[in-house]
């Protein structure tokens, strides 16, 4: 049995994200930071290794500035002899056949301590500790794991299908029982619970059940793509999100943000969440009646929070008449040295359409057609992307459940 090895997982980094910049004010130097404190605490917890489980840049085309500043962190672990491991996430690489990503030039660089899985695969790591398996699977675009010229789009079925056949065909006849093993993957897996304000996302993202690719022999499951940390139900505690460095929205607000430091070995692994600074996201919700009484209700809402460097958004709800007023006076003032501001309204008296008349027997889209014809669609929202979306999914529940609708 091989010694302890110690990683650090970390996972959606987003460098680039500019949610919420204005003129003068770039976070990039926000999610730069997080990432310095990271390696910080992989210094002071003296691990052997760092695996990155996707997403490290925000868009497969980020700018010179970003690369830049991402290469002098990977050129820190270089000189600091720290192996680092990287998976492409969905943000990392454009998902047309043969395409590359970005962080593909680190592979092409072959540098002995940096490891970029472009395509399902197992590579060593030597590791200060001993040796370490580390079994890569970056996201699973369809256009990349289908033959081209396939008319019908996959569905989570078959590339399920695809990464099981991958695994079980091409990878584990690879491995050393000798050697620890951990699985870093960019994985949508069923079992995760998403940020705090989506429930389920309806479009091409393969949502894949977890026993497809959490297998046993694998010490620790690093996983990236869910923004929150978690560890999955039914994996006896070896699969763990991340959860991402920082607060990128208001999706992330509440929500932890931090690395894991798992020690890894044949027997099994052990590990903990180590929580790290990160902007607020903070929602401030009043309902009003008249103008005048939103001064003081507001001032009670906030109570003893401090609005300094952080993002606010302020939910009213009142007459019409009323956030009428308020929106012309102005709400920001009420947040001082807040770092980004937004409003939104909600009318208490706005006239409401009848429910509209659907069959009890319509299907998804049949049912959708004639809400749109009852209600006016939110404004930038398509009718018939979201019959197309709706229909997609009515086809994903009717395959799990065997077609039985």
């Amino acid at each position: 049995m091989t010694e302890t090895v110690k990683i650090l997982h970390v996972a959606d980094l987003h460098l680039g994200a500019s949610a919420y910049e204005k003129p003068g004010r770039p976070r990039l130097a926000e999610f730069l930071a997080a990432v310095d404190r990271t390696w910080d605490l992989a210094a002071d917890e003296d691990v052997d290794a760092i695996l990155v489980a996707g997403d490290v840049f925000d868009g497969y085309r980020p700018d010179a500035e970003v690369e830049r500043e991402w290469a002098a962190r990977v050129s820190r672990l270089i000189d600091e002899g720290v192996p680092l491991a990287v998976v492409p996430g969905n943000h990392d690489a454009p998902a047309r056949r043969g395409a590359a990503s970005h962080l593909d030039v680190y592979d092409r660089l072959r540098l002995e301590s940096v490891h970029v899985f472009s395509l399902p695969d197992v590579k060593t790591l030597a590791t200060r500790s001993g040796p370490l398996e580390v079994v890569g699977v970056p996201w699973p675009f369809r256009g990349k794991f289908f033959e081209p010229g396939e008319s019908a789009v996959p569905a989570d079925a078959d590339i399920t299908d695809q990464l099981e056949g991958i695994l079980d065909d091409v990878i584990m006849p690879r491995l050393d029982s000798e050697i620890p093993t951990v699985l870093l993957a960019h994985l949508w897996l069923r079992e995760g619970s998403l940020s705090s304000e989506k429930t389920f996302a309806v479009g091409p993202d393969p949502i894949i059940p977890a026993s497809a690719v959490v297998r046993d022999e694998f010490a620790y499951a690093a996983l990236g793509h869910l923004h929150r940390h978690q560890e999955l139900p039914g994996t006896d505690g070896r699969a763990v999100y991340a959860g991402g460095l920082s607060r990128i929205s208001f999706g992330d607000e509440g929500i932890p943000k931090g690395a894991v430091v798992a020690e890894v070995s044949t027997g099994g692994c052990s590990w903990r969440f180590v929580e790290l600074p990160s902007r607020t996201f903070k929602t401030i919700a009043v309902e009003v009646e008249t103008a005048e009484e939103a001064e003081s209700k507001i001032s009670d809402s906030i109570g003893a929070f401090d609005p300094a460097d952080a993002v606010v958004r302020l939910l009213v709800r009142g007459p019409a008449a009323v956030l009428s007023e308020l929106a012309r006076r102005g709400l920001a003032a009420h947040f001082p040295g807040a770092f980004g501001f937004k409003a939104e309204f909600e009318r208490t008296d706005e006239h409401r359409a009848g429910r509209p008349s659907i069959a009890e027997d319509a299907t998804v889209a049949a049912a959708l057609e004639q809400y749109a014809v009852d209600h006016r669609p939110p404004k930038g929202v398509k009718k018939e992307e979201v019959i197309s979306a709706a229909t997609e999914l009515e086809r994903r529940v009717e395959g799990e459940s065997g077609g039985t609708g």
